[in-house]
């Protein structure tokens, strides 16, 4: 492995090369990598094959911290709403070739404001958004 592979930082977590993450793929409003919007907790624990930790139903927030990433619950049915990927150290992210993970705000934001309004088949009262 190469020195410039992990880089601890400051904050002591490690960046993880690219090349050492999964690729995982968003299609809006179906998927983001190997889940569907609408699974339960433990249907996306399996999928990664890490236990369910730090779930509490009363906030809809599950965190899957070796994979870098937080889900997110409906409260009307507990399932899949959404996905938080830890840019230095989840998965990458792809949508259409264009590289959505750990990239800088300023260079990501307008794309997705572009992309959001040019979406098609948007379900009533749901929205495309960052947080960096």
């Amino acid at each position: 492995m190469s020195e410039y592979r992990k880089v601890p930082m400051w904050w002591a977590q490690e960046i993880v090369s690219d090349l050492d993450r999964p690729q995982w793929t968003w299609v809006p409003f179906k998927s983001v990598g190997p889940f569907q919007f609408g699974q339960s907790v433990d249907d996306v624990a399996a999928v990664l094959g890490e236990p369910v930790s730090g779930w509490d139903p009363n906030k809809q927030w599950a965190p899957f911290s070796t994979s870098g990433i937080d889900t997110y619950y409906r409260r009307e049915d507990l399932t899949l709403a959404a996905v938080s990927v830890d840019a230095c150290r989840g998965p990458q992210m792809n949508y259409d070739g264009i590289r959505l993970a750990g990239r800088l705000p300023s260079e990501l934001s307008p794309w997705i404001e572009a992309q959001a309004e040019s979406l098609k088949d948007m379900p009533p009262g749901l929205d495309v958004c960052v947080s960096g």
